[in-house]
């Protein structure tokens, strides 16, 4: 073990080499990164699982997609390995009536029981007062950091609760990024 006493230095190789492993290097920094978007925005009304018209980003250049992908059903989303991972979560909600006020509450839930049983591991809200402007759009954001210990059974899903019948969502985002081992 390094002893914080002494200076230790450990030397592979010389300045310029290139290194190289003959076994499997596990635990060493991001290893997965992948993002999703719905292709529609949707209408308010009530409890809202956004279960449909999610897209990979896959498929764009410059998209940013690390390892192997993350797979998504119905909404639901499995993971391709075991770790910690930090999920984000942005959407765009617009007032379609200058007179309502609104509130929502966002959450990502998480199962580990391939999605028979939800609870709701993070959680937001923003409200809206009913004197803005109808073309305001308010930014809301949403991150947790989750452990994935089995692939199998562990999934994720995004959710919104009490949304106004006059409120737009826009522009769902969602991006997954292992950060470590469990």
């Amino acid at each position: 073990p390094l002893d914080s006493d002494t200076t230790n230095t450990i030397t592979i190789g010389s300045s310029g080499d290139t290194i190289a492993f003959a076994g499997t290097v596990s635990g060493v920094g991001i290893t997965v990164v992948d993002q999703w978007y719905m292709d529609t925005g949707f209408t308010g009304g009530g409890d809202v699982y956004l279960t449909q018209n999610w897209t990979t980003s896959m498929g764009y250049s410059n998209a940013g997609v690390l390892g192997s992908a993350v797979t998504q059903s119905s909404g639901q989303f499995s993971f391709p390995s075991t770790g910690i991972y930090h999920i984000d979560m942005i959407a765009y909600l617009q007032q379609n009536q200058s007179t309502e006020d609104f509130i929502m509450y966002g959450q990502i839930d998480s199962s580990t029981d391939s999605g028979s049983n939800w609870n709701a591991f993070t959680s937001n809200v923003i409200a809206g007062n009913g004197n803005q402007n109808n073309l305001t759009r308010f930014p809301y954001y949403l991150y947790g950091i989750f452990d994935v210990t089995n692939i199998s059974t562990f999934r994720i899903r995004f959710g919104f609760k009490s949304i106004g019948t006059n409120t737009n969502v826009s522009a769902v985002r969602c991006a997954f990024k292992r950060l470590g081992d469990t």
